[in-house]
């Protein structure tokens, strides 16, 4: 056997790495990625607790829209009811404030406003009422300054009588 073979079948002779070297970096690197996974999670857990609370504002503030609605309808009802009752057309009534007590709409106010005009068609005096109902839920509708959570509809009703 040569030299060079020799060399090629002997075990290396030089410093070996204590067994837990190796360890020790993976450890620290586990930490990094464990701490790293609890920072995404949370980012993650607030921003669907924002959105979540900004769904709920957003869902309170349609649910008050569908009551201002209403309570808009209730005044052009009432108003209606007013005019076209009476025996013989009245004129019109001076604007009106109406609010509810004991219902759903209890925080509403009702604003409601009216305009008449006579036609003349075939020889028959024609009444026609503009109604305009403005609903809010402030004690003046509309509000100059409204405050948050402000929520105001308006309905317009033509109506006619002979």
């Amino acid at each position: 056997m040569s030299r060079h073979d020799a060399r090629a079948v002997a075990p290396r002779c030089g410093r070996r790495k204590p067994a837990g070297a190796g360890r020790r970096r993976e450890r620290g690197f586990a930490i990094v990625g464990a701490f790293f996974l609890v920072v995404i999670l949370g980012a993650l857990g607030l921003y669907l607790a924002r959105i979540t609370a900004q769904n709920q504002a957003g869902s309170a503030l349609d649910i008050q829209g569908a009551r201002a609605y209403q309570a808009a309808n209730a005044g052009i009802e009432w108003a209606a009811a007013r005019l076209l009752l009476e025996p013989v057309a009245p004129g019109c009534f001076r604007e009106t404030t109406l609010s509810f007590t004991d219902s759903v709409l209890e925080p509403f106010t009702v604003s409601i406003s009216c305009s008449a005009t006579v036609l003349a068609e075939g020889g028959v005096d024609l009444s026609s009422y503009r109604i305009v109902a403005n609903a809010c839920n402030q004690p003046a509708c509309p509000s100059a300054r409204p405050a948050a959570g402000y929520v105001e509809r308006q309905v317009e009703a033509t109506l006619g009588r002979p």
